[in-house]
């Protein structure tokens, strides 16, 4: 893992991304990348310099968001660590997705799980909703209460079907960049139950294909499949969650699938990979 994606709204939510991101990097000797998109109507990047003028509150958001990056730069938990800024105007969730996947290409976005703006109450933020929904590589969300400092364990929750393999393999990358072991956990529902010897069956097939990776099972029953991963995650009390999500990009974003409910619930950091 060579490059780190950070988006930043300079929130509070963002912050502890950074700090969490800032310790990756350093595991994974890892280059970190700063975005900050400025939201505009205005194609900014393609006007003249002589006009400009005549946008004198995006001109002054443009300044200050160009302090502010740089103030973020030369943090003390950066030092050390080989940082790049990037300063945009547009779409903020398009700027991400450009940058993860093509302009960097980033093989991490670390980002916060809720913008300034966001309701609190009702949905994760948007911004990361569609993040991990578009982009090509893990996207890690963190909460601004995550006092976390190391990654020793990542509960990795899966129906381990083979169409997961490679979205998971990117997690692996992960883990290991952190050196941490990972415990794979099959959430066994009412509606989709299987007895343990063939969930055994199941997990022990998808672990065979990695031959001197350690990882512990365990199998864990509910109704549910994302309360039955919150719930065992106040047992198992890992470092991070991270799951394969099937992308549903074209839902309406006020139906959450389950990562999108365990980032809004859960304390712990969630790492997904797009399956697709």
């Amino acid at each position: 893992m060579k490059t780190i994606l950070i988006p930043t709204d300079f929130s509070s939510s963002a912050n502890n991304a950074l700090r969490v991101a800032a310790l990756i990097a350093r595991q994974a000797k890892a280059e970190i990348h700063l975005l900050h998109s400025v939201r505009t109507n205005i194609d900014w990047a393609h006007l003249p310099i002589e006009k400009r003028g005549s946008y004198p509150e995006t001109l002054a958001n443009i300044e200050k968001a160009e302090s502010q990056l740089e103030k973020e730069s030369w943090k003390p938990l950066l030092k050390g660590l080989k940082i790049h800024t990037h300063l945009v105007t547009g779409n903020t969730y398009e700027q991400i997705i450009h940058f993860a996947n093509k302009k960097v290409k980033a093989d991490l976005v670390v980002m916060g799980s809720h913008g300034p703006d966001e309701p609190k109450e009702l949905f994760i933020g948007s911004n990361a909703q569609k993040t991990m929904r578009m982009a090509q590589c893990p996207v890690l969300t963190v909460k601004k209460n995550f006092k976390g400092k190391t990654f020793k364990k990542i509960m990795f929750a899966s129906d381990f079907a083979e169409n997961v393999n490679a979205s998971f393999e990117k997690i692996l990358d992960v883990a290991k960049a952190v050196k941490a072991k990972i415990e794979m956990v099959f959430i066994n529902t009412p509606t989709d139950f299987k007895n343990d010897d063939t969930i055994n069956q199941i997990m022990d097939k998808f672990i065979a294909k990695y031959p001197g990776v350690k990882f512990s099972k365990a199998v864990y029953n509910h109704q549910l499949p994302d309360r039955g991963i919150l719930n065992y995650s106040l047992t198992s009390k890992p470092d991070m969650i991270s799951l394969v999500t099937h992308g549903n990009r074209h839902i309406p974003h006020y139906l959450l699938g389950v990562t999108e409910t365990l980032v809004y619930h859960s304390d712990f950091p969630v790492l997904s990979m797009n399956i697709k």
